[in-house]
């Protein structure tokens, strides 16, 4: 009985020291499982961290690479740019140095110019200096003409030949105001007509000592002419006046002779010469051209491309109307 229970003790004992083996080897078992998956665990933490940190790696190369490229691309932009930069920079400088040389030339050339003036100036006082001096030699020549024409009168004793001689005495004075009023003038151009036909009308009365007897009426508008208009108006206005003189009062002396010059369109001029004598003679139309003033009348007429009447109203009225091309500055309108 004894050495059954004793047998029963040792079984329970090898039992129990058999089960707390067993449950060391499980316990063993269980921590090597849980080391395993610890370090199994830990195995797959490192490679997902090696994952990502390669993710990440690769990642930030492409992300190097792609900047890589990126300021390749932007260094060949910059280099391109830079290259745009030094042409135009080249050519502003050609640009710079071409301007440089045009403001040379443009200097040089100012100074040309100034001499140029300076010597155009001095041309155009020589060449007024001449004109004057021309015009000047001219009234003396017509001065020194009418002057022969007095000595060759002095030697002449039939009334007509004298008589043709001081009208061409007249004619040539006429002319010889003219050349004397350009001379003395500024322009050296134009006539200012009010002065000279004054002028000539003072002449024709002492010249025919007329002072007394004929009284003159004048109305003569502000009218410039070009010399040679002036110079064949005055010789129609010394044949109109002379013969005013020589017929219209030839009985009584007596008399008003009145002369108007006046624009009667912007391109037209009209002379007026009235006398209050007897009025033309009966036979006066086939009369016409018989005389050299007549003739003369109506070619000065023809040569300022006018037309001429001639009437008897309570005396004799000759009329001319010529175009008139205006010499005025620009913008003025005739007076």
């Amino acid at each position: 009985m004894f050495d059954e229970t004793k047998s029963r003790q040792i079984a329970q004992l090898s039992i129990e020291y058999e089960t707390a083996k067993k449950e060391q080897d499980i316990r063993i078992k269980e921590s090597d499982i849980a080391l395993l998956k610890e370090q199994y665990k830990a195995q797959q933490n490192q490679r997902n961290a090696l994952i990502i940190g390669t993710g990440l790696l690769a990642a930030v190369l492409g992300l190097s690479f792609n900047r890589y490229r990126l300021q390749q691309r932007v260094n060949r932009q910059l280099r391109h740019q830079q290259q745009i930069l030094q042409r135009h920079e080249q050519e502003i400088e050609q640009k710079n140095e071409h301007l440089s040389e045009l403001i040379g030339e443009k200097d040089h050339l100012l100074l040309q110019k100034d001499s140029l003036l300076g010597e155009k100036d001095q041309l155009i006082t020589e060449k007024e200096w001449l004109l004057k001096e021309i015009h000047h030699r001219v009234k003396n020549n017509f001065h020194i003409v009418a002057s022969l024409l007095e000595i060759q009168s002095s030697f002449l004793h039939n009334k007509e030949a004298l008589s043709a001689i001081r009208e061409s005495q007249h004619r040539i004075h006429s002319m010889s105001i003219i050349h004397q009023k350009l001379y003395q003038s500024d322009t050296l151009s134009t006539i200012q007509m009010s002065a000279y036909i004054y002028e000539l009308v003072e002449y024709l009365r002492d010249s025919y000592a007329i002072r007394d007897n004929i009284r003159f009426s004048l109305d003569i508008q502000t009218i410039e002419l070009d010399h040679a208009s002036a110079i064949t108006l005055g010789l129609i206005l010394n044949e109109i006046i002379t013969n005013a003189i020589k017929y219209a009062f030839a009985e009584t002396g007596n008399g008003v002779i009145s002369i108007a010059l006046r624009y009667v369109s912007n391109s037209q001029i009209l002379l007026s010469v009235q006398d209050n004598g007897p009025g033309l003679p009966a036979d006066f139309n086939k009369r016409i051209g018989a005389s050299m003033g007549m003739e003369l009348l109506r070619g000065l007429t023809d040569d300022i491309g006018g037309t001429l009447s001639i009437e008897s109203n309570n005396g004799t009225l000759v009329e001319i109307i010529f175009s008139y091309k205006s010499i005025a500055a620009p913008g003025e309108t005739p007076a």
